[in-house]
């Protein structure tokens, strides 16, 4: 969900809006949060085939943080390399 949305603002109440706009977030119904690369490891672990991907990324928790920084500074040149369609999200399988 956009993070400008009225949802995002209350699941993501407790931060700054400064934060909240600096990176992905993943929002646990207990209201747990994880943000920017901290998300990788319990997003890994949802996915088929990821825990092995998962625990390498909590293993690594610095070198996990630096290469979401970098694509998230780079998702443009990311987007152009792959193309817009790559990056689509239909608004009705959200």
């Amino acid at each position: 969900m956009p993070l400008q949305s009225e949802e995002a603002g209350r699941l993501l109440s407790d931060m700054e809006p400064s934060v909240r706009m600096g990176s992905a977030h993943l929002v646990f119904a207990d209201g747990q949060v994880y943000s920017a690369g901290a998300i990788t490891d319990p997003l890994l672990r949802m996915l088929r085939g990821g825990r092995l991907f998962a625990a390498l990324a909590r293993t690594l928790p610095g070198t996990t943080e630096r290469v979401y920084r970098l694509v998230a500074h780079n998702r443009h040149r990311l987007g152009r390399l792959l193309g817009a369609a790559a990056c689509a999200v239909e608004p009705e399988s959200i």
